[in-house]
């Protein structure tokens, strides 16, 4: 928990406030799309439950956009690079406290984190429980919230003009209207 906490620090209490705030029916997000709650943003939101592990260089290579393509797409470009630079990192951070699997297997805290009672969808491809496996893990928790986040979260830069991305712009109009626009300013700054 020490090694992660530093590079996780309050996403976990800022998504649990928003799921709670926003994404239910008739929540926030909800009123601010055009989305119907059945078959709309409903589903949108239950696919997190389709969620399943793999290392960056193992979805870079899943990924099936030419390598060109790639190269021009700043998280392909250089996401490779990150993920060897953290997992360089949370490898040695864990070589530090375990010797070997057998160490890494019979900590009863590490196998209650294994478990992951509060989002059990991150199970979903998971490998059992080794130093191999721990160091994979960390080092993707870390690369999600940090580098992956900056490239499909990073939502500031989005909202900054009116002409940036908004749930609803109106038919024959190029921006948000001043409604839009303070909507979806509240609504990133309740999410952190």
């Amino acid at each position: 928990r020490r090694a992660l906490h530093v590079n996780i620090f309050g996403t976990s209490v800022i998504n649990t406030k928003s799921m709670l705030t926003l994404a239910g029916e008739g929540g926030f997000l909800h009123r601010m799309t055009a989305l119907e709650w059945e078959n709309g943003l409903r589903t949108v939101l239950g696919s997190s439950n389709d969620f399943k592990f793999e290392t960056w260089p193992q979805r870079f290579e899943a990924c099936d956009l030419p390598f060109d393509v790639k190269q021009e797409l700043p998280l392909f470009k250089f996401g490779l690079k990150v993920w060897s630079t953290l997992r360089r990192f949370y490898n040695a951070y864990v070589d530090i406290y375990y010797k070997d699997d057998d160490a890494v297997q019979s900590d009863a805290h590490l196998q209650t984190y294994w478990r992951f009672q509060c989002t059990p969808q991150y199970t979903n491809g998971l490998p059992s429980l080794s130093k191999v496996a721990l160091v994979d893990q960390m080092t993707h928790a870390c690369f999600y919230v940090t580098a992956y986040h900056q490239a499909a979260g990073d939502v500031v830069q989005y909202i900054t003009t009116p002409t940036g991305m908004f749930f609803q712009i109106r038919e024959g109009q190029k921006m948000a209207d001043a409604e839009m626009l303070a909507n979806t300013m509240t609504l990133t700054a309740s999410t952190g």
